[in-house]
């Protein structure tokens, strides 16, 4: 962050979100969503500033803000950036940007689960699942995130089944 700002004192610069995303995704990752937000809210602000709504990159945003606002429990503030991911991502091709399309339904899939609406989730979290491991390396961050929520499916299925049984 400090060369960036060195390299461009007191701009925005898309460089400059690119890296406030990194971090925020590393402390994400870390499990400190509180302490991520709000880089993820700089680079979302920087880049539609700078590229406009139609971009990738504002997208990437969106999904990422679904994705730690979901962290937090904060599902009514994230569900609105879900929903222009996959906005955008419906006007696009339909071949393009896999892994975007992969994550946007792997969220969906999550927040579905947190709704307790396990079997709408399980077709969205399996499909991206599916899609994420065969595409990506296991170190990225959607691939993993996208194991948890299929953990958290299998958690989900096992005590609707608990509850079946004990009737």
């Amino acid at each position: 962050l400090v060369t960036c700002q060195r390299v461009h004192p007191g701009q925005e610069n898309t460089r400059y979100a690119t890296i406030l995303n990194g971090l925020a995704r590393v402390l994400q990752d870390e499990k400190r969503p509180a302490e991520a937000l709000p880089l993820f809210r700089r680079a979302l602000e920087i880049r539609k500033k700078l590229l406009g709504d139609s971009h990738l990159h504002v997208t990437a945003s969106w999904l990422d803000l679904a994705a730690v606002e979901l962290d937090l429990g904060n599902r009514q503030e994230g569900r609105p950036f879900l929903d222009q991911a996959r906005a955008w991502l419906a006007r696009q091709e339909p071949g393009l940007y896999g892994r975007y399309r992969a994550a946007a339904e792997g969220l969906l899939g999550a927040y579905l689960l947190a709704e307790g609406r396990t079997a709408e989730a399980e077709p969205y979290l399996v499909e991206s699942h599916r899609w994420l491991t065969r595409n990506r390396p296991e170190s990225d961050p959607d691939r993993r995130r996208t194991d948890r929520w299929l953990a958290d499916l299998s958690r989900h299925r096992a005590v609707e089944k608990e509850r079946t049984t004990a009737k």
